[in-house]
């Protein structure tokens, strides 16, 4: 069971005494059910079914405007990690999950810079900081991350299987799109990788396709038995 710091003293904050009934047991839900960067992933029905209360996507994200940061399919709560680690200590392994769980979140503005970064934004002498604690989240043009580095970037997007395919075909390929174009961002690629699991990746099947084609071969073989 997880646990975390709650604020005691949000009920008698005006916004939150403000809530209807159902709002204000949403918001409860949602502190509950975030990760520990503070980013939810939106399910308004299942909330729905543990609440007892019908939400419109839409609504809510109006009546928590101030509150929540919107990401497409996830909301990330702003005050989320200040308010859970306070200090924040760089040689604690938490941070460095926290911090790529924020990575995944936000999308890298043109200067480098993470807006959700815990240590606040992440200026261009953190860059060396990141490599010293051994995984580079940022990469760099033509930068090669090792296979480690890429398996504890999945395991934190909560997809470990799809490391070392992913490595694998970057690596045979020398770590350029297409075995021509230099990779600027190696975890913003990892993200993209994500989006399309369905499609072949420069001639590679992935998981999910591999594992349907193996259940398929599974029933073959049983309806010839």
């Amino acid at each position: 069971m997880a646990k975390r710091f709650t604020d005691t003293d949000k009920w008698e904050r005006p916004w939150f005494r403000g809530l209807q009934n159902k709002y204000k047991i949403l918001w409860c839900y949602i502190l509950d059910k975030c990760d520990i960067a503070g980013v939810w992933y939106c399910d308004f029905e299942l909330a729905s079914f543990f609440i007892g209360e019908k939400f419109i996507r839409e609504d809510a994200e109006r009546v928590f405007d101030k509150q929540i940061e919107v990401r497409g399919d996830r909301w990330r709560i702003k005050d989320f990690v200040e308010f859970q680690y306070g200090h924040i200590d760089e040689r604690n392994k938490i941070f460095k999950n926290v911090q790529t769980k924020l990575e995944a979140f936000h999308e890298p503005s043109q200067d480098g810079a993470y807006k959700g970064d815990i240590r606040g934004i992440n200026a261009p002498k953190d860059k060396d900081k990141d490599k010293d604690k051994g995984i580079c989240l940022k990469g760099g043009v033509g930068e090669k991350p090792t296979l480690d580095m890429i398996r504890d970037y999945f395991k934190a997007l909560g997809h470990p299987e799809e490391a070392e395919p992913f490595f694998d075909n970057y690596e045979a390929n020398g770590w350029r799109i297409g075995g021509v174009a230099e990779i600027h961002s190696w975890p913003a690629l990892c993200r993209k990788w994500l989006r399309n699991p369905r499609r072949e990746k420069d001639g590679k099947v992935s998981s999910q396709d591999r594992l349907k084609n193996k259940a398929k071969d599974i029933a073959k073989e049983i309806e010839a038995l």
